[in-house]
């Protein structure tokens, strides 16, 4: 600093940043950053290229590569596929019901084995049969089938034949 300066002129141009004795301050050495910014764009990049190449990997392993059977028209019905074109026909129906058909499920609710619940299970393990017990108490004792096959009659059901299967129905 000049004799004839005043204490406060050129003050800070050989101040200290960081250790490096101002080097960093003069437009003519200075750099693009400051080696800890670098550090940080050069961890950022490498845990940019990590995340890319962890999501390829991942791609790469998930990548759906378990063979699958080929869908072709199946036979699920008795004895082997006839040659015979399947009668595809949608025919309607109505639930009906006997009251033979309602004092056999009552015989079979009242003949069903209990069988105790594990403790605390909850439906953990299955359907737990205390809950289980009060199902068939309501069935038993206080549902009205009748009005339930009135209910269910309200809508269309039909009857198809698929693959050779004749499901129960399909209510649309």
């Amino acid at each position: 600093m000049p004799a004839e300066a005043e204490p406060w002129e050129g003050a800070g141009q050989n101040c200290s940043i960081g250790g490096r004795g101002g080097a960093e301050l003069r437009p003519e050495t200075r750099r693009s950053g400051s080696p800890r910014t670098v550090r940080y764009r050069i961890m950022f990049l490498e845990i940019l290229l990590a995340s890319v190449l962890g999501f390829l990997i991942y791609r790469y392993i998930s990548w759906n590569k378990e063979e699958t059977l080929a869908l072709e028209d199946g036979w699920w019905g008795p004895g082997a596929k006839p040659t015979a074109r399947e009668d595809e026909s949608i025919r309607p129906f109505k639930v009906e019901t006997s009251d033979e058909e309602i004092k056999d499920l009552h015989q079979r609710i009242d003949n069903f084995r209990w069988t105790a619940p594990l403790e605390d299970s909850r439906f953990h393990y299955g359907f737990n049969s205390n809950y289980l017990k009060k199902v068939l108490s309501y069935w038993r004792n206080e549902f009205d089938w009748r009005k339930q096959v009135e209910i269910l009659n309200k809508y269309p059901h039909f009857k198809t034949k698929i693959e050779g299967k004749l499901p129960e129905h399909l209510g649309l």
